[in-house]
Protein backbone atom coordinates (compact mmCIF):
# COMPACT_ATOMS: atom_id res chain seq x y z
CA UNK A 1 0.00 0.00 0.00
CA UNK A 2 2.94 2.44 0.40
CA UNK A 3 3.90 2.36 -3.11
CA UNK A 4 0.04 2.83 -4.00
CA UNK A 5 0.39 6.35 -1.99
CA UNK A 6 3.61 7.06 -3.28
CA UNK A 7 2.94 6.07 -6.70
CA UNK A 8 -0.34 8.87 -6.22
CA UNK A 9 1.65 11.51 -4.96
CA UNK A 10 4.20 11.28 -7.69
CA UNK A 11 1.14 11.56 -9.95
CA UNK A 12 -0.33 14.70 -8.28
CA UNK A 13 3.13 16.36 -8.23
CA UNK A 14 3.04 15.39 -12.55
CA UNK A 15 5.60 13.28 -12.26
CA UNK A 16 3.47 10.91 -14.36
CA UNK A 17 6.45 8.61 -15.98
CA UNK A 18 7.77 7.63 -12.39
CA UNK A 19 4.20 6.66 -11.10
CA UNK A 20 3.31 4.89 -14.12
CA UNK A 21 6.46 2.63 -13.69
CA UNK A 22 5.36 1.50 -10.02
CA UNK A 23 1.55 1.29 -11.07
CA UNK A 24 1.92 -1.31 -13.77
CA UNK A 25 3.98 -3.31 -11.23
CA UNK A 26 1.27 -2.54 -9.22
CA UNK A 27 -1.71 -3.71 -10.93
CA UNK A 28 -0.82 -7.09 -11.74
CA UNK A 29 0.70 -7.72 -8.30
CA UNK A 30 -1.39 -10.31 -6.21
CA UNK A 31 -0.44 -8.41 -2.72
CA UNK A 32 -2.80 -5.85 -3.80
CA UNK A 33 -6.27 -5.74 -2.52
CA UNK A 34 -8.67 -6.29 -5.43
CA UNK A 35 -10.14 -2.47 -3.95
CA UNK A 36 -6.09 -1.32 -4.61
CA UNK A 37 -5.41 -2.85 -8.09
CA UNK A 38 -8.75 -1.11 -8.86
CA UNK A 39 -7.10 1.88 -7.50
CA UNK A 40 -3.63 1.52 -9.04
CA UNK A 41 -5.65 0.70 -12.61
CA UNK A 42 -7.11 4.04 -12.29
CA UNK A 43 -4.15 5.80 -11.31
CA UNK A 44 -2.31 4.13 -14.53
CA UNK A 45 -5.23 5.31 -16.45
CA UNK A 46 -4.47 8.92 -15.44
CA UNK A 47 -0.74 8.77 -15.47
CA UNK A 48 -1.10 7.72 -19.11
CA UNK A 49 -3.83 10.95 -19.65
CA UNK A 50 -0.84 12.96 -18.20
CA UNK A 51 1.66 11.15 -20.51
CA UNK A 52 -0.47 11.70 -23.64
CA UNK A 53 -0.08 8.19 -23.91
CA UNK A 54 -4.12 7.50 -25.24
CA UNK A 55 -2.97 3.42 -25.68
CA UNK A 56 -2.22 2.76 -21.97
CA UNK A 57 -5.20 4.75 -21.02
CA UNK A 58 -7.28 2.54 -23.42
CA UNK A 59 -5.49 -0.45 -22.50
CA UNK A 60 -5.87 -0.12 -18.80
CA UNK A 61 -9.73 1.28 -19.23
CA UNK A 62 -10.35 -2.40 -20.69
CA UNK A 63 -9.04 -3.89 -17.51
CA UNK A 64 -10.72 -1.64 -15.57
CA UNK A 65 -14.20 -3.16 -17.37
CA UNK A 66 -13.55 -6.37 -16.40
CA UNK A 67 -14.64 -5.76 -12.81
CA UNK A 68 -17.73 -5.10 -11.59
CA UNK A 69 -16.55 -2.21 -9.12
CA UNK A 70 -14.20 -1.12 -12.19
CA UNK A 71 -16.85 -0.55 -14.89
CA UNK A 72 -18.31 2.65 -14.15
CA UNK A 73 -14.93 4.88 -13.73
CA UNK A 74 -14.19 2.74 -17.27
CA UNK A 75 -17.18 3.93 -18.80
CA UNK A 76 -16.48 7.26 -17.90
CA UNK A 77 -12.90 6.96 -19.20
CA UNK A 78 -14.23 5.57 -22.54
CA UNK A 79 -16.60 8.30 -22.65
CA UNK A 80 -13.56 11.16 -22.17
CA UNK A 81 -11.31 8.96 -24.93
CA UNK A 82 -14.19 9.15 -27.36
CA UNK A 83 -14.80 12.63 -27.14
CA UNK A 84 -10.76 13.35 -27.24
CA UNK A 85 -10.92 11.12 -30.08
CA UNK A 86 -13.44 12.64 -32.01
CA UNK A 87 -15.39 9.11 -32.24
CA UNK A 88 -18.78 10.92 -30.50
CA UNK A 89 -19.65 14.37 -29.61
CA UNK A 90 -21.70 15.72 -26.62
CA UNK A 91 -24.03 18.07 -26.74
Amino acid sequence: AFELELADLLLSTHQAQQSHDILQRLAISRDLSERERLRALELLAESGWQRDDLQVVRNTLERLAQSPAGFAVASVGFTELAVLEGTVELG
